[in-house]
């Protein structure tokens, strides 16, 4: 199964390539004012003058890294004034853009302006299907079919310009979820086991999706997979079983958000033991791989607010880099000659001693 989040991320990629030139202008008048102290400084005053009341200032976005363009569109959007003050202010602002291309116009702030909307929810379905310390499995669906039907709005929109971006999120869109035949079954099931959806629900979200047609076909698809599985967990288990295929009508919130759905399954699993055992094993499938990504992501540590300019080249260069250097130094030690190890060590403490007693300069250039 792909990752639900970075297929999320080709769609909008694909859809952005339509305000490509609006987004690289706003993205080099942010670039310009965190390239330095001076110019933050400059801006800075600028958000005073025009009392702009957000705290939180501009910020780059980096490709690698999700969402984070919305992110930058937000933010540059809250200080829309202060970026025209210091585009009157600031010469200097304004013959570094013109060599690119050039200072973010009024049409521009629109057109971002009114795309946010549309890029928002694609936002926030990554947060919600990103998630390691909660059931993502039974979203899968919803924010897959949810995101469909907004697609499709869009298309029929007036704006020409959001119009044909919408279309080609569509077509991305269709190339890994609109074609039938290749849904996983699974997620379905895992819908049908959340107490607050169940069987109807799936169905009915089939049907409107993919029309009467080809979602009654998906039912009776569902309905056999949902059999043959169910079987598969009823010949595992030994003794007398009082489950039924048909989930159990549940007592439980409206809103799945109040709801902790393992926890349902947890008591009631003396009453429906099979089920039960389906819900564990099946709920417990990550439709995301953010959160493992993260943990291992050095990006962090390498973009701080104090190297938020850093390009994915200039990022991906300092972590090679490192490995590099690591890598090279104790490469040729075996990792059982412990003594060796130490005696590396101490080396380097020394050398480090020598280097910092040398002088200013010496120190400076460490720093560097």
């Amino acid at each position: 199964m792909r990752c639900c989040a970075h297929i999320l991320n080709l769609i909008v990629k694909d859809g952005l390539k339509e305000i490509d030139d609006s987004v690289a202008k706003i993205r080099d008048a942010v670039k310009y004012v965190r390239s330095s102290n001076s110019r933050l400084t400059r801006f800075k005053a600028c958000i005073a003058e025009e009392n702009i009341p957000h705290k939180s200032l501009v910020c780059i976005d980096v490709e690698t890294r999700w969402n984070s363009t919305y992110l930058m569109l937000v933010a540059a959007l809250k200080h829309q004034k202060a970026f025209e003050l210091l585009e009157m202010q600031d010469k200097k602002f304004v013959e570094e853009l013109n060599k690119g291309r050039g200072v973010p116009s009024i049409q521009d702030w629109d057109y971002a302006k009114s795309v946010l909307p549309f890029l928002e929810m694609f936002y926030d379905a990554t947060l919600r299907i990103s998630g390691s310390s909660y059931v993502t499995s039974n979203l899968y669906m919803k924010e897959v079919f949810a995101l469909g039907r907004r697609i499709q709005q869009y298309r029929d929109d007036d704006d020409l310009s959001i119009s044909l971006m919408a279309s080609k999120m569509k077509a991305k869109y269709n190339k890994y979820w609109g074609n039938e035949k290749t849904i996983n079954m699974l997620l379905l099931i895992a819908v049908v086991l959340d107490p607050c959806h169940k069987l109807d629900y799936v169905e009915w979200c089939l049907v409107n999706s993919f029309g009467a047609e080809v979602g009654g076909e998906l039912k009776i698809k569902l309905s056999s997979c949902l059999h043959s599985l169910y079987n598969l967990y009823q010949g595992a288990e030994e003794g007398n079983q009082d489950d039924t295929l048909s989930q159990p009508s549940a007592n439980c919130e409206p809103d799945d958000k109040l709801l902790d759905i393992l926890g349902w399954w947890k008591v009631n699993s003396n009453r429906f033991s099979i089920l039960a055992n389906m819900a564990r094993d099946i709920l417990a499938i990550p439709v995301s791989t953010v959160a493992s990504e993260s943990a291992f992501s050095m990006g962090g540590r390498i973009i701080d607010q104090y190297r938020s300019s850093l390009t994915p080249k200039i990022v991906e260069a300092l972590v090679c880099t490192e490995d590099w250097l690591k890598g090279d130094f104790f490469s040729c030690l075996a990792p059982e000659n412990f003594e060796e190890l130490e005696k590396v060590e101490q080396d380097l403490i020394l050398s480090e001693d020598i280097t910092c007693s040398v002088g200013p300069g010496s120190i400076a250039l460490e720093d560097d």
